[in-house]
């Protein structure tokens, strides 16, 4: 079958699960076997949520990305993250249920989870979520964040916050969105030493935090134990300027 990039690109996570079982790989069977998850259950399971010519066609798309990843064309990586690391797509679906069969550990819950009791508005809890799941490493460059209708139904809001949220990470060039791929992790853009490292840019940043601080009588110390229990998921400890 001659290589599509279209239809690799539209392609769900089914579709590269599929592939990857296929292909037999390991990063993406030892996931398993820690959730204790049988390849051949998962299979069976995707198999069975492509009725009659779906699954013909599941089949072949799994093909396609199969070879798109022998020949260097797909991050190989990438994929099994974006398929271990789905929640609303027919992967997710796959893994919550034999995973739940098995009584092994969940995976990894919904990207966003709103707060009604926030002071912010919900546009800015997703801006804020998918922010920190990117600097904490649970997304990573190139992954696919949910399509607007796919979180909107999650979260039971209205598309058009999700959209508001989705264009002001694009704007901060933490999100681009590429057509049919759908809205992806950006590439980290490196600030240029000075921007990034001056004082005075990480002072005015924390300046409103340590007053916070101060009004709920907290004592330095106690500020400073906080600051290095918030970097710990971001930041190694002994860790190096991040790049």
């Amino acid at each position: 079958m001659p290589w599509r990039k279209e239809a690799v690109d539209q392609a769900g996570t089914g579709h590269s699960l599929l592939a990857l079982l296929r292909m037999k790989d390991p990063l993406l069977l030892a996931e398993l076997e820690r959730r204790e998850i049988d390849a051949a259950a998962v299979r069976t399971a995707l198999l069975a949520r492509f009725p009659g010519a779906a699954a013909r066609q599941a089949e072949a798309s799994a093909q396609l990305i199969a070879e798109a990843i022998a020949a260097g064309r797909m991050n190989r990586d990438a994929l099994v993250r974006s398929v271990l690391t789905d929640y609303w797509g027919i992967a997710g679906q796959v893994f919550r249920q034999l995973s739940a069969a098995a009584g092994g550990p969940a995976p990894a819950g919904p990207l966003v989870r709103l707060d009604d009791d926030s002071d912010r508005t919900i546009y800015e809890q997703i801006v804020a979520q998918v922010q920190e799941a990117i600097a904490t490493g649970r997304l990573a460059a190139g992954d696919r964040l949910p399509t607007v209708r796919e979180m909107a139904d999650q979260l039971g809001i209205a598309p058009g916050t999700v959209a508001r949220a989705y264009s002001e990470l694009e704007r901060e060039n933490i999100v681009v969105t590429q057509g049919v791929r759908g809205t992806r992790v950006a590439d980290r853009v490196k600030a240029a030493p000075d921007a990034a490292a001056h004082p005075a840019n990480l002072t005015g940043l924390l300046r409103p935090a340590a007053v916070a601080a101060f009004h709920m009588g907290a004592t330095a110390d106690q500020l400073r134990a906080a600051l290095d229990d918030a970097m710990k998921d971001i930041f190694p400890r002994g860790s190096g300027p991040a790049n």
